[in-house]
């Protein structure tokens, strides 16, 4: 179950960042994408979870903990507060794009 819940995080991750990226180039190069229908995306996000899923494993997990096991802890930190910086990014940009554009346009 935990490896079923961080792959569908990450699978969020992925799938938010990349309407991220659409929405910036909708802003900035006026070029707007086509919609796409519920099953589309759908189909979308499962193949993106498949990638995610694929790609960390337990086996792979296990040498990724291993890799990182003696990282020292100011860097645990500092890689900490970018993952955080991140997240935030990917979440706000949208709200606060469209606050401006429903606000100031």
């Amino acid at each position: 179950m935990p490896m079923f819940m961080s792959c569908s995080f990450l699978t969020v991750v992925i799938s938010v960042t990349i309407m991220d990226f659409s929405y910036l180039i909708e802003d900035i190069g006026y070029y707007k994408f086509p919609t796409i229908s519920k099953i589309d995306y759908f189909i979308i996000l499962l193949i993106i979870f498949g990638f995610v899923f694929l790609r960390y494993n337990k086996k792979r997990l296990e040498v990724i903990k291993q890799n990182y096991i003696d990282e020292p802890l100011n860097l645990k930190k500092k890689r900490g507060w970018i993952i955080v910086g991140y997240l935030l990014i990917i979440i706000l940009y949208p709200i606060i794009s469209a606050y401006i554009e429903h606000n100031l346009t």
